[in-house]
Order: C-alpha cells, then sequence, then structure tokens
C-alpha cells in the first residue's frame, strides 16, 4: 500500500507515515520511488525514539539491572508498544497474555539493535551538523565582516 493508503486506513498524516517508514519502525517498507508498505501492516503505536528508550530498559533488564520496564502510568500503551515490538521482530515472541510478567525475560533481537543503532547515529548526525553566523559592521570609514561556524550541539550550549 501507499503512504497515503496507510494514512488513510491507520488515521493519521501522510508525513507521520512517511517518517515512520523512514526510522525503520514499518518492518518490510521499501522506498522505490514512493513508499510501498506491506497491506498487512500494522500502524506503529509509536515513534523510533520510544520504541529504542523501551528496548533499551530490556537489555538494562536482560543484564541483571533493576529496571522499570512499565515507566510512567499508561500501562495499556507499554504493552500495545511491546507487543507491536514482539509480533514485527524487534524483540523475542510474546506469546501468553500476561505481558506484564512475560516481558521480563524478552530479548532485544537484530532487527532491534540495529534500531537502536540508527537512532543513534541519528541523533549525533542531527548534532554535528553545521550553521554559518556571520555578522557585517559597514561605517562611514570602514567595514568589517565576522564569519563563525557552530554545531548544532554548541548552539544548544549556549
Amino acid at each position: 500500500m501507499t503512504t497515503l493508503t496507510a494514512a488513510k486506513q491507520w488515521n493519521c498524516s501522510v508525513s507521520w507515515v512517511r517518517h515512520r517508514c523512514k526510522e525503520g519502525m514499518i518492518p518490510l517498507a521499501e522506498k522505490n520511488g514512493i513508499w510501498d508498505i506491506p497491506d498487512t501492516a500494522d500502524k506503529p503505536p509509536c515513534t523510533r525514539h520510544r520504541a529504542v528508550v523501551l528496548m533499551k530498559l530490556l537489555q538494562e533488564k536482560s543484564e541483571g539491572n533493576d529496571v522499570e520496564l512499565f515507566p510512567g502510568n499508561d500501562m495499556d500503551t507499554f504493552i500495545s508498544i511491546y507487543m507491536y515490538l514482539s509480533g514485527n521482530g524487534f524483540i523475542t515472541r510474546l506469546k501468553g497474555k500476561k505481558v506484564e510478567k512475560e516481558i521480563g525475560n524478552a530479548k532485544v533481537l537484530n532487527a532491534g539493535i540495529a534500531l537502536i543503532t540508527s537512532e543513534s547515529e541519528d541523533r549525533k548526525e542531527r548534532s554535528s551538523k553545521k550553521s554559518k553566523i556571520s555578522a557585517e559592521l559597514n561605517t562611514k570609514h570602514f567595514k568589517v565582516g565576522i564569519e563563525y561556524e557552530v554545531t548544532s550541539a554548541e548552539k544548544a550550549e549556549g
């Protein structure tokens, strides 16, 4: 299906669908000039960032750390995200109806690790983008120009 078809079916914007495709949240979506989304694809319940945060919590839990796998108050939202991740091969399959009990044993699979890696790479790329700042002072007697290159990270600092 196209992004327009998915957007109508999922009751969201075309740009939202395109963005989920681009970030890898819709498995098997391929770009051949336009995005081609499998007809059986489900609407992702969250952004890549949120999925990555939850998968990192799973990794921490599997390493024996005491972490909260359902941070916040909306348990149903977290269960739907974990079920989506499980059903689409990002984490090991959750079989029972008691996700709260099963999720502690789930492992992040290669597709999930790839999603985590792409999130990290995108963040590094965005923070290293450079912008030029320039100013010019032109008076009757002299002309002064200043040009400075600043990264996104430097802008955020101050």
